[in-house]
């Protein structure tokens, strides 16, 4: 017997229902019926006290990503906490990982923000992250400007980490090369050295400063050409070498990493980089070893205590 159960069913080709935004109750003059209407209202009224309970936090969520609990409050103790609990939380920050990428435009807007006190310590946690978004860079760079030394520093510092996508602030690190701040021009070689693929304008103006009357800029500067691996200026291999007497730690520090990159091509510093080995920053004990090793098998082994 042939089964009636297709005669039984309706043909009403109404779509199905698809929730209440699909619910049509007539007086669509503006597009939206009654119901829609009464449905938006309560959405709208919904998200305005999700923002008021939540307060900034919530809005920064739903603005501008996906941050877990844990981060939002690392993020807020950097924006409004006091500077312990601020340098606290940017280390916890950065011991997430790939998680606290998600932070990075809150930490943006907050090295942005003249009226924050712990703006330094947001943009050396930017730098930290390798933040290289444009946003980033864009509020370090206006950062490198700013009137607090403390500031500019820290953002030159970021810069710095950040590498070649800080090739997008280079007007104002090309400033602070030219500043009066001595920081702030040994920062902004190295800066540059960072970015590596230079112009002619930015390789000049390293040159330049192999002249300034700091050897702590002086020594960036020609370290920074290294990095680049620009055309060095006769006898630069014996100057750095001589930055390795210096009573300023930064020079010497920026010395004996161009000398460990250029490996065997800076034998003739050999004797310079053993006596750093006993140098009073470990940091520095530790590159000339590097360095010794970059530079041969034998040098390195000479380089390990017995």
């Amino acid at each position: 017997m042939q089964d009636n159960h297709d005669d039984n069913q309706s043909h009403d080709d109404t779509p199905p229902y698809a929730g209440p935004m699909s619910a049509d109750f007539g007086g669509r003059e503006d597009g939206y019926s009654p119901f829609q209407k009464v449905y938006m209202g309560l959405m709208a009224l919904v998200v305005l006290s999700v923002l008021s309970a939540g307060g900034w936090g919530t809005w920064r969520y739903m603005t501008h990503g996906f941050m877990s609990f844990e981060l939002e409050a690392l993020v807020d103790s950097i924006e409004a906490g006091d500077a312990a609990e601020a340098e606290i939380a940017a280390n916890e920050i950065v011991e997430l990982g790939y998680e606290a990428d998600a932070a990075i435009p809150f930490l943006a807007e907050i090295v942005a923000d003249p009226d924050l006190p712990n703006r330094a310590t947001a943009a050396e946690t930017l730098g930290r992250l390798y933040a290289s978004s444009p946003k980033a860079v864009a509020a370090l760079g206006e950062a490198a400007r700013d009137p607090d030394e403390a500031m500019r520093h820290a953002a030159l510092r970021a810069l710095a980490q950040i590498g070649f996508p800080a090739e997008a602030a280079l007007p104002a690190i090309l400033e602070q090369l030219a500043s009066g701040d001595v920081k702030s021009r040994q920062l902004a070689a190295r800066v540059l050295g960072s970015i590596e693929y230079l112009e002619i304008e930015e390789e000049d103006a390293l040159v330049a400063a192999l002249e300034d009357s700091e050897p702590a800029v002086r020594a960036a500067a020609l370290a920074a050409l290294v990095q680049i691996d620009a055309e060095l200026p006769e006898g630069s291999i014996a100057r750095l070498a001589g930055f390795l007497t210096s009573r300023d730690a930064d020079a010497r520090a920026d010395a004996i990493q161009a000398l460990g990159q250029l490996g065997p091509d800076a034998a003739e510093a050999i004797p310079m980089i053993e006596v750093a080995l006993t140098d009073e920053s470990s940091e520095i004990r530790h590159s000339a070893a590097w360095a010794l090793g970059n530079m041969g098998e034998e040098q390195g082994a000479r380089a390990v205590p017995a």
